[in-house]
Parts: structure tokens; sequence; C-alpha cells
């Protein structure tokens, strides 16, 4: 009778294997990738529905977006103005110079990479290190991107010392534009000089 049970309980016990593997092996091999493709149909279905309401939106609001363009347009035009012709290695190292002077900031080095054409613009990068106060360092750096002389693009500031003393080191971009040549402005007899001049003092020795 014993046995009986026993065998009884071991083919239940079978039958439930069997009945968990066969639920397994469907989750595994046929719902879940059915599963994961409804999920990204789903996914590109409302990326599909929300660029339509945006398409939408631009059908309704033509005139606003003529405004727009016309706008953006004016000021691609105003920011092309402010780019110079080419780029100028003295002039940028007299303007830092000067800038820095303004701000009671000591300039240390100035290193030019090689200038790199794109398109309709030359750009080139420079590291511009200088000693001072944090203020004067950091007034300085506001009107080097949005004062009223040649903009430079910041890429990255880094700030070592104290705030009475403090080194900053600057990597910068500077940009031109090729679209217009034949500048025929002739700097001072000083900016002539030969490059190699590792600090903007050395620059302004007799």
């Amino acid at each position: 009778m014993k046995e009986l049970k026993k065998e009884k309980l071991e083919k239940v016990i079978l039958i439930l294997f069997l009945i968990f593997g066969l639920v397994y092996a469907y989750i595994t091999v046929l719902f879940l990738p059915e599963w994961t493709v409804i999920q990204s149909s789903t996914s590109q279905l409302n990326a599909q529905e929300n660029h339509y309401q945006e398409l939408l939106s631009y059908q309704n609001n033509q005139s606003g977006l003529q405004e727009e363009i016309k706008t953006l347009e004016a000021k691609v035009l105003q920011l092309n103005a402010q780019l110079p012709n080419r780029i100028d290695n003295p002039q940028l190292m007299v303007g830092l110079y000067t800038l820095a002077k303004q701000h009671s900031v000591i300039p240390q080095t100035l290193a030019f990479e090689q200038a790199q054409t794109k398109g309709a613009y030359q750009e080139m990068g420079m590291s511009f290190s200088c000693l001072g106060k944090t203020t004067d360092i950091l007034t300085m750096v506001h009107d080097l991107q949005f004062g009223g002389g040649q903009r430079l693009e910041i890429k990255s500031i880094s700030l070592t010392g104290t705030q009475q003393n403090m080194r900053a080191d600057l990597k910068l971009t500077a940009y031109a534009s090729l679209g217009s040549s034949g500048d025929s402005t002739q700097g001072p007899a000083f900016m002539n000089s030969s490059f190699g001049v590792d600090t903007p003092e050395k620059l302004f020795q007799p």
C-alpha cells in the first residue's frame, strides 16, 4: 500500500515537473521574444505618432515658422559678421595679453595649435594660462567670451591655488570665416615677430 502511494506521489511530482518545464519553455522560447517585439513595435509607433503630431503643429503654424527662420537667418549673418577673415596669431596674443592686464591678471603662457579648415570656416585651438585673484580671472573669462572684442570659445577651464593666488589654465578655440578674402589690414611692426614665443611678456620685449 505504501509503495502504491509512493509511486503515485512520484508520478504527481513528475507531472508537475513536466508542466513547469513546458511553461518555462513557452515563456523563454515563445513569449519573451514576442513580448520584446511587441514592446519595440509599441515604442516605434509612439515615436511615429509624436513625429506626426509635431509635423501637424508645424503645418498649423507656418507663419510663425517663417518668422523664426528669418530670425535665425539674421542671427547667422550677425554671427558671421563677428568672425574675422583670417586667424591672426599675433593679434590673438595681443588681445589676450591686453584683456588680462585690464583685469589685473598676469599672463603666463600661450600656445597655438595647428589651424584646421572645416568647410567655410577655419578654427584653431589655443592653451592660455594666467595668474591672479579668482574674481579677476572669472571677470576676465566672462569678458573673453561675451565682450566686445573677438570672442573665443572656451572649451575648458582649470583653476588651481587659493582665492588670492589662483592659476587658470584655459583651452580656447578661435574661428575665422573663409568666405572673404583680400584682407590687407597691416598690423604694427612688433606683430610680425617670429613665432615660438611662449610667453606674452617676451613678445613685448624691446
